[in-house]
């Protein structure tokens, strides 16, 4: 019976501590989710730092990557420093903080290269056709600021591909995605100068006053999600001509033509396109 009674005493403490743990997760994630909310809003009241649209797509991945990046703590301080400027000097801010974040973790990509030279791994092997499909899945599943990232992405594959393929290491995947991000530069570019300039044709030049009244009474919170795609961004636009304003649940609708997004992102997608092109036209008037 007395085993039997601290067994049980020992139970109720384990769960004790757990219920704690927890607690206090939530806490943090609560303020950290809190954090990430302000800061977006600072950076939205400086059209998230874009001079004309045209980097619309590179400065909203930037902000996507600082809030998860970033501490609490230093998210806060760079928020403060934003709100505290004005014009372009809020703009010089921001774009130190990413390509100072930038330069580190290149840095730290160099000193895992060096290690796995070192140890005698080759740094660049075949990859497969379902390897790369596999690297492409994990990066949109691991994004900047996850703990040991590369060796995350580099075991996904490993796990998913057919078990006769090579097994990869971080410094192998860092290698691949650059190449892959080389690759792609000249699509990538493309997509950022374009979307905002067919928006606003296609879309604002037509009918702004009833996409942002419409967009207004859906939620506004954004949470952390990835760069949209060109392809994603030519989905949205043809969901916002199959289904105009008078449509019944309209952005549920249009969330289900983009399997990879939200009813919220959607709309706050538009919200922030429909933002530059007024910032556009008051620039003109």
């Amino acid at each position: 019976l007395f085993r039997s009674s601290v067994k049980l005493e020992e139970e109720a403490q384990i769960k004790e501590e757990a219920a704690a743990k927890k607690k206090e997760r939530e806490a943090k994630k609560k303020v950290s989710k809190k954090e990430r909310k302000a800061f977006r809003a600072a950076c939205q009241v400086h059209g998230n730092f874009s001079l004309d649209g045209a980097d619309l797509g590179q400065r909203l991945e930037d902000v996507d990557y600082l809030c998860l990046a970033l501490s609490v703590e230093k998210l806060c301080e760079l928020r403060k420093s934003i709100e505290n400027c004005e014009g372009s000097a809020a703009r010089d801010v921001f774009l130190k903080w990413v390509k100072t974040l930038r330069e580190e973790e290149l840095k730290k990509d160099e000193i895992l290269k060096s290690k796995s030279e070192s140890s005698g791994k080759a740094e660049v092997r075949v990859w497969t056709v379902e390897q790369r499909q596999l690297l492409v899945k994990a990066v949109k599943l691991y994004p900047p600021g996850t703990i040991d990232r590369y060796e995350v992405i580099a075991e996904f594959i490993n796990s998913h591909a057919a078990a006769e393929s090579e097994k990869k290491v971080g410094s192998e995947v860092i290698t691949q995605i650059k190449l892959l991000q080389s690759a792609d530069s000249a699509l990538k570019d493309q997509v950022n100068r374009t979307a905002f300039q067919r928006f606003d044709k296609e879309h604002m030049s037509k009918s702004d006053v009833a996409t942002a009244a419409a967009a207004e009474h859906e939620p506004t919170q954004r949470y952390d999600l990835q760069p949209w795609t060109g392809e994603e961004q030519k989905l949205l636009e043809e969901a916002l001509k199959a289904f105009p304003a008078s449509t019944p649940d309209r952005w549920d609708r249009i969330a289900e033509k983009l399997a990879r997004r939200t009813k919220k992102e959607c709309v706050q997608r538009c919200k922030e396109l429909a933002k530059l092109v007024q910032v556009k036209r008051a620039r003109k008037t």
